[in-house]
């Protein structure tokens, strides 16, 4: 019989801290979608890409100097942001056809419900491929 692995402390410490950093941008993001969309008149796409950039640099900040602090020191923190974008750019594309398709479906009276479940679905993506390419030499202990 197989043996569950057992979490990692650290990691799950990481996944708890890059996920409430997260939700702050999540708050970020939907307060200027909603401004955006309502009184600027933004198109809701170019509305949406705006606010995840905005979120990005928050969840960025956030993460480097709170869940990933005592990672790879070695590397700058302007090369990490640069993985950090890279790895966002890819879940932009992804945030923004999974918020199409969702809009599509249900209708933009469910906008910013739609966009949370949105950013729901990409969390974990974002997570694994942060770890992967941007915090690398993260300690596991």
């Amino acid at each position: 019989m197989k043996q569950v692995p057992r979490i990692n402390r650290t990691e799950m410490k990481r996944f708890i801290s890059f996920g409430i950093i997260g939700a702050v941008g999540t708050i970020i993001n939907t307060a200027i979608l909603y401004g955006l969309t309502t009184f600027a008149g933004f198109y809701y796409l170019l509305a949406s890409a705006i606010a995840i950039e905005a979120a990005i640099i928050s969840n960025f900040l956030g993460n480097h100097y709170i869940t990933f602090k005592r990672s790879d020191h070695n590397a700058s923190a302007l090369k990490k942001f640069y993985s950090f974008q890279l790895v966002s750019m890819v879940t932009i594309a992804l945030s923004l056809t999974i918020l199409w398709g969702l809009t599509t479906t249900f209708g933009l009276q469910y906008l910013l419900l739609l966009n949370l479940a949105t950013i729901f679905i990409v969390f974990i993506a974002n997570f694994l491929l942060n770890r992967k390419f941007t915090w690398t030499h993260a300690e596991t202990g």
